[in-house]
């Protein structure tokens, strides 16, 4: 009160850097979660699945399973021809999980190479597996091959690698060309052997690699050798079979061989197209709505270089989710504060009323200051805290106002009742502080892993918020009352005063309090009836303490029976894009086939290669047209593949 520059000086450089870090903080849909999945990789070339199971999977369980810090009951392994994928789960207390990770790498290439048999090529930890990406970009050109495919890309990832907030940029869906060996039975005739032979040769060389497979119906049966080679040449080189007059047939004499594609084993496709895809992933500390705002001009400058029938689409937008979502909560943030001020206004004489609703918006933009200063993300969660808290803010305020009020009323100067109505109360507001900070504190201490880094927010948010609206009350509150509040409410004369809202209401307040205490007997029954019954009643009610996530998009997951090969998968996925392709709820639709998407979301746990899986992404017009195809679409796809079954599936924020 004695330097009031003080107060003011600070309140304006705390309310402009509340206003600056509401512009510039980064943003994001959800706080940012530690993903403690990660996976061992280990290559077998050649040895079958049993082979696999035996000689690598169980030696290398053994190991993991050494590591106090793996969660034994989440870990599981996946075995099959050639390989063996582990997916690893840390316990809940690891916080530097890319510090295990290294760990975990240089201990197995210390110790497995002697373990695990010759030709092993790994293990190899893979703890990109938590990344999530902010966007996927397609790129399709119907009628051109995936090497000129390639070169688009090259294109789009040198212009969108120059953005400072881009981490790594990967790319998914191109094929690999392999050599093809097609024997010619006409020529194996006129020579006079069979294919037995030719096993019987390949079989003598000393390394053991897959040679082929057999397709039989619709499924895929693999081959296996004993040969290793370079290159085409060196395989045409080989000599198949040896006459008893000593003349040498070489593999190229009774078969053709020649470099192509390989054998198909995954695809993406969207709408119907095969494309190949970037994905981009963002440095951490940055707002990803301005990272979407480049990447949208950088994606327009690179198309206008590129052919005219080269088709480039966004197949997941982070920044435009979360744009939109925070804008929601902005304008329902906007609502809340709204509310509480008129709320005030209206219960409160107008004077009154405008000190203590001062209080609102000048807590929340020096609680935004403080959050930006300690890193702390604008997100779903933290603005949910500041709307939870709102409330709450005022309320320090109402009561120093109200303090002032009635020293003035009983004719103290005003700048003595100032200073009086905040240090006499300073004690009954901090208690009452604390004891709100306190009852939000344990969320951030007792839960654990996903759930406390999701969550912790909230207690944290609440408990700065609360801190500034203390200090706001104590300091500023005084200064705006003795400026602006130079008399009191009371009117000495002899009209009788007009009873408004609040004096009914405490009209009735008092008479609740007088039945009350002349019934005590009765009060306290009642009391402990309704506890008890709040105890019934709440065991009734569902709990999710992690909700589906609200989007323009879901996915449709295919499990074919095993052994089915991806052509068989394939088709499979284009009966569902035929299904549903008159939907007019469909923006788009991108098909994952013999593999699923990338991570996009942090709890949406991609899936392991294989034939016999594919995930079609659908994106729709809007979160209800989701909702409704969801339900919709769960009976619509009930038993509709005779050879497998689809599994319609929703993002929840809790862990998939």
């Amino acid at each position: 009160m004695k330097f009031p520059q003080v107060p003011i000086a600070i309140t304006v450089i705390m309310v402009f850097a509340g206003l600056i870090s509401l512009m510039t903080m980064p943003r994001s849909e959800d706080p940012r979660v530690t993903v403690r999945q990660g996976l061992v990789v280990a290559f077998y070339p050649g040895a079958d699945e049993e082979q696999i199971e035996k000689e690598v999977t169980d030696k290398l369980e053994q190991y993991l399973f050494g590591f106090e810090e793996i969660k034994k009951e989440k870990t599981h392994s996946e075995s099959k021809p050639g390989q063996v994928v582990v997916t690893v789960e840390l316990q809940d207390y690891v916080k530097d999980t890319k510090k295990f990770w290294n760990t975990l790498q240089h201990g197995l290439d210390a110790n497995m190479p002697l373990a695990l048999p010759r030709g092993v090529q790994g293990p190899y930890v893979n703890s990109d597996f938590g990344d999530v990406v902010v966007q996927m970009i397609a790129v399709s050109a119907p009628g051109r091959s995936y090497a000129q495919l390639e070169n688009y890309l090259d294109e789009l990832e040198d212009g969108i690698k120059t953005i400072p907030s881009v981490s790594k940029i990967k790319r998914y869906g191109g094929q690999k060309q392999q050599v093809f060996i097609t024997l010619r039975e006409d020529v194996l005739k006129q020579y006079g052997f069979g294919i037995n032979e030719i096993t019987n040769t390949l079989s003598q060389q000393n390394v053991t690699i897959p040679s082929g497979d057999i397709e039989i119906d619709k499924n895929r049966f693999l081959i296996f050798t004993d040969a290793q080679y370079q290159n085409e040449n060196e395989i045409g080189n080989l000599i198949v079979y040896s006459s008893p007059q000593g003349g040498n047939i070489r593999l190229r004499d009774i078969a053709n061989i020649e470099r192509r594609y390989e054998d198909l084993k995954s695809k993406i496709t969207v709408s119907g197209n095969d494309v190949m895809m970037l994905t981009v992933e963002m440095q951490p500390g940055q707002n990803i709505v301005d990272l979407g705002n480049a990447l949208t001009q950088k994606v327009a400058e690179v198309k206008e270089i590129l052919p005219s029938d080269v088709q480039v689409s966004t197949i997941v937008d982070q920044p435009e989710v979360v744009d939109m979502n925070l804008g929601h909560f902005f304008i329902e943030f906007g609502i809340a504060i709204a509310a509480v001020i008129l709320v005030v206004m209206l219960l409160l004489p107008f004077r009154v009323a405008t000190i203590s609703a001062i209080a609102a918006p000048v807590t929340i933009a020096v609680t935004f200051a403080i959050l930006n200063l300690l890193g702390i993300e604008m997100h779903q969660v933290s603005l949910a805290a500041m709307i939870i808290v709102l409330g709450m803010v005022v309320d320090d305020a109402i009561i120093v106002v109200d303090n002032y009020i009635e020293k003035v009323d009983e004719k103290i100067p005003s700048w003595t009742a100032a200073w009086q109505s905040a240090t006499q109360l300073m004690v009954p507001i901090f208690t009452a502080t604390l004891t709100i900070v306190l009852s939000f504190l344990p969320l951030a201490f007792t839960l654990t892993g996903l759930t406390r880094e999701f969550v912790q927010w909230i207690p944290i948010t609440v408990s700065i918020a609360l801190a500034v609206s203390f200090l706001v009350a104590l300091f500023l509150t005084p200064y705006m009352c003795y400026h602006f509040l130079k008399k009191g409410l009371k009117k000495h004369d002899d009209k009788p005063k007009k009873r408004n809202f609040l004096d009914r209401m405490q009209d009735g307040f008092d008479r609740a309090i007088e039945f009350c205490m002349k019934w005590q007997k009765t009060t306290l029954v009642a009391g402990l009836v309704i506890f008890l019954l709040s105890f019934v009643v709440g065991s009734q009610v569902k709990t999710e303490f992690f909700p589906i996530v609200e989007r323009n998009q879901f996915n449709l997951e295919l499990w074919m029976d095993n052994g089915t090969n991806i052509h068989e998968t394939e088709a499979a996925v284009k009966k569902i894009e035929k299904e549903i392709a008159g939907d007019k709820r469909i923006v788009n639709t991108a098909s994952f086939i013999g593999t699923s998407s990338p991570r996009f979301y942090s709890t949406y746990a991609p899936e392991h290669p294989r034939e016999n899986f594919a995930q079609v992404f659908i994106n729709t017009t809007s979160k209800d047209a989701t909702a409704e195809m969801i339900d919709e679409y769960v009976q619509k796809f009930n038993n509709y593949l005779p050879n497998g079954y689809v599994r319609v599936r929703q993002l929840s924020k809790k862990q998939q």
